[in-house]
């Protein structure tokens, strides 16, 4: 290897040789030329992978699909998850059964249970989202504890910057409802079971089972 052109000629050799002893061993790809996973990666038969994936220094457990465009970083993806189009995954872990993307970014200390449910155009960062929860589009939820069975509208927001170095954390307690184009203003707490109402900004700790609007 002398020049780019060089480098690249040895990955390419070096990419098809693992790709084809991935499938050799179970491992569906769907398209081997525009796949590329880091020979350090653990990746077990029954896998499938759609094509224009990178997956780097990472472990997919049997079942797992990802589609087109994905990019996964030192993460973790259990077994029956789907990564749909355009997923980014960086130092991330994804349960079981979980449907990400497309256009998902999960970025570092993102932790999804089993069963969650992130859709298009979701950030999420350094925030665990319990099993059963659903945040199907257009959000951010940073710094944030959300537990088993929420509904995170359209548009939700977590405030985490107060414009000093260290984020605030948001807390979202089991079962609670939060509509959309709505914002937690943290640190705050949303009790168990709570409603949120479409377009209501939360400065203060709600408590369980509450309805709250602005």
């Amino acid at each position: 290897v002398n020049e780019p052109y060089g480098l690249w000629r040895a990955e390419r050799a070096l990419a098809e040789r693992f790709n084809r002893e991935l499938m050799l061993r179970g491992v569906a790809l769907q398209d081997p030329l525009t796949t590329h996973i880091d020979p350090r990666c653990r990746i077990d038969p029954g896998v499938r992978i759609e094509a224009g994936c990178t997956v780097v220094n990472s472990v997919l457990e049997a079942g797992v699909v990802l589609e087109n465009g994905c990019r996964v970083v030192d993460s973790e993806v259990g077994q029956g998850s789907v990564l749909k189009q355009g997923t980014c995954l960086e130092a991330s872990r994804v349960g079981r059964d979980c449907r990400v993307g497309p256009y998902a970014r999960l970025r570092a200390g993102a932790r999804l249970d089993d069963d969650v449910a992130v859709g298009n155009f979701v950030e999420i960062k350094n925030a665990s989202l319990g099993a059963g929860t659903r945040a199907a589009h257009l959000s951010f939820i940073g710094d944030a504890a959300v537990g088993r069975n929420v509904n995170i509208g359209c548009g939700f927001i977590t405030c985490n910057s107060s414009g000093r170095p260290l984020k605030q954390r948001t807390v979202i307690e089991d079962g609670v409802f939060i509509g959309s184009a709505s914002q937690a203003i943290a640190p705050v707490t949303l009790g168990a079971r709570s409603f949120i109402a479409t377009g209501t900004t939360v400065t203060d700790d709600v408590p369980p089972d509450s309805f709250v609007i602005s």
